[in-house]
């Protein structure tokens, strides 16, 4: 640090009254630029300030200004020099002098030395994967000097690379060295369903690298935590039971510390699709547009329609539609033993700062379709399921006898239930007005007329 000094030996005359065991630093009034000194610096306990020589009208102003703020520290008249001992703590000291010849205002302040002041306030910094983060070392003051390792010596730095940097920040006070480490985020992805086990599937991305720090997921439904994950597996399966509604995931992240991953965690919805017979026994399927954040997930590209066979597990594509469709007419014959799916499907580009264009189905571990509810088995038009499963009379003249189930539910050409009735002889009669109704019992069901 740079001292314009004028040192002298304190056998001055007017000095005896100060101690010989104390050191000061001896400046002339209007003669120095601001100065300062660190605390931990013991070569001198504090400043001494002459004016004027033979100058009996002279005046002294001295505000301090500290963590407090700012009060008067000492005014003096007609006095030669004044004293200002080193304070315990950073204080700075603006000093306002009156002579005989000049007038001026000098500063001078005692800082604390900074190395005690980690200027990471979090030692771990999160950011996306393949961006930027900005690492400020905030050594407070102008005259400090920062090395980095990786051999920059700018108190800023851009990196890119998930790791652990360290600086050494030096000043007039010494030296210390603070590191932080910059993790990339966790890739969490979208919310599909598990059709086979009736329950929602939540999936994400599980690396070796973020499993290292990343403990367990967080799962929200709809805003409410429903459990928690292993982070390693890589999914959460929600038990639903027969609740077909669409729903919103949220993933969230936990470190090994405990806490939640200051990242973005995605939110990924489901697809719903309600179902039912029209007057043809054809099957009607209506569904809600997906949720999705594309800088995940890709953009949606179309939907497609599937037949799902519950003896094999196999998907036979059926059909695709655009994404302004959210309606499909099945064919009966087209699904007979089967069932009907849907599924959107996603272009999954990578991220739009990741830059690589379009990324293979399957290259990250996860699929690049989101699947609906499925819908009851269909039979072709006038097939019998089960020989003790009647309907009678059909057409029938306002009232018809359903018998062969315990449980049996008539619904209209909407897919509405007009009618339920129970019986543990498995005998049930209804009275209905005139139209077309399906008669359904498990996954069997049957059209009948009413005249």
């Amino acid at each position: 640090m740079k001292k314009n000094v004028i040192l002298m030996l304190f056998v001055i005359i007017g000095l005896t009254n100060i101690g010989f065991s104390q050191n000061y630093e001896v400046l002339y009034m209007c003669d120095f630029t601001s100065f300062h000194h660190c605390i931990t610096d013991d070569s001198f306990d504090g400043i001494i300030v002459y004016g004027e020589e033979n100058c009996d009208n002279q005046s002294w102003y001295v505000t301090m200004h500290n963590e407090h703020g700012a009060t008067v520290f000492l005014e003096e008249e007609n006095v030669n020099f004044i004293i200002i001992d080193k304070t315990d703590k950073e204080a700075s000291f603006k000093i306002e002098y009156t002579g005989c010849s000049f007038n001026c205002t000098r500063s001078y302040e005692f800082w604390d030395t900074f190395t005690d002041e980690n200027p990471f306030i979090e030692p771990i910094i999160w950011k996306h994967k393949n961006e930027s983060v900005t690492l400020d070392a905030n050594p407070n003051y102008a005259d400090c000097s920062c090395l980095w390792s990786t051999g920059e010596a700018t108190e800023i730095i851009e990196v890119s690379e998930p790791g652990t940097y360290s600086v050494t920040l030096t000043d007039d006070c010494g030296s210390a060295t603070y590191s932080v480490e910059v993790r990339d985020n966790v890739e969490l992805y979208r919310a599909t369903v598990d059709l086979r086990t009736n329950k929602n599937k939540v999936t994400w991305l599980a690396t070796p690298e973020q499993a290292e720090y990343i403990t367990e997921v967080k799962v929200y439904r709809d805003g409410n935590l429903v459990g928690t994950a292993p982070y390693a597996n890589g999914y959460f399966l929600d038990a639903i039971g027969s609740d077909a509604a669409a729903r919103t995931y949220q993933i969230v992240g936990v470190s090994v510390e405990g806490e939640d991953c200051p990242i973005a965690s995605y939110q990924k919805g489901t697809i719903h699709t309600t179902y039912y017979l029209d007057v043809n026994n054809d099957l009607n399927m209506t569904w809600n547009a997906p949720y999705i954040q594309e800088e995940a997930e890709g953009q949606l590209i179309g939907y497609q329609i599937y037949k799902y066979d519950p003896a094999t597990e196999e998907l036979t594509l059926i059909d695709e539609v655009n994404t302004t469709i959210t309606n499909y007419t099945c064919s009966a014959n087209a699904f007979v033993g089967g069932r009907a799916i849907l599924a959107a499907t996603f272009d999954r580009v990578s991220p739009p700062s990741g830059g690589d264009g379009q990324r293979p189905e399957g290259a990250d571990g996860l699929e690049t379709r989101s699947f609906s509810n499925l819908s009851e088995n269909m039979f072709a038009v006038g097939e019998e399921t089960m020989t003790n499963f009647k309907v009678y009379p059909n057409p029938a003249n306002g009232a018809f006898t359903v018998e062969g189930a315990k449980e049996v539910t008539v619904y209209n050409t909407l897919g509405q239930a007009v009618a339920t009735s129970h019986s543990e002889e498995g005998r049930h009669s209804f009275s209905l007005p005139s139209g077309v109704y399906f008669v359904k019992a498990d996954e069997r069901v049957k059209k009948v007329v009413v005249e």
